[in-house]
């Protein structure tokens, strides 16, 4: 993506880099804005809009596939789809493209998530406390 957005001061980075892509119109939104449920749904959005803007794939491409996951969850059986969930869709579809543009393997995918899942919760104090922390 050659599109380079002018700096605003006023808006962070991810809003400039969002504000100068298309959406899908299913996006979920909160008063026009972006609504996120869970902090993860923001840095899936986040890693998608940087990669697109760094050029690792066309936003459009991005698009068709994320129209092509919603499509199959719409016409998979009701029972085996799950509730609807755009952000499980929106990383089903980052995964596939940056699977099919060989930016990141399932294998590296599925090891990553091991090493993900395998670490205690809140291991690197990302989590504010006003207790008394102790460094190992």
């Amino acid at each position: 993506m050659t599109n380079r957005l002018p700096a605003d001061p006023s808006r962070s980075r991810l809003e400039q880099l969002v504000g100068g892509l298309p959406r899908p119109e299913v996006q979920p939104r909160d008063g026009g804005d972006l609504a996120f449920d869970e902090p993860w749904q923001l840095r899936v959005l986040a890693i998608a809009v940087v990669l697109a803007e760094a050029g690792e794939f066309r936003w459009s491409d991005f698009q068709a596939q994320l129209i092509a996951v919603i499509s199959e969850w719409e016409t998979s059986p009701p029972e085996t789809r799950g509730e609807w969930d755009y952000y499980a869709l929106w990383t089903a579809a980052l995964e596939r493209l940056l699977a099919a543009k060989r930016l990141l393997s399932s294998d590296a995918l599925e090891e990553r998530t091991h090493e993900v899942l395998a670490t205690p919760a809140n291991k690197d104090h990302q989590q504010a406390t006003r207790r008394p922390v102790a460094i190992a």
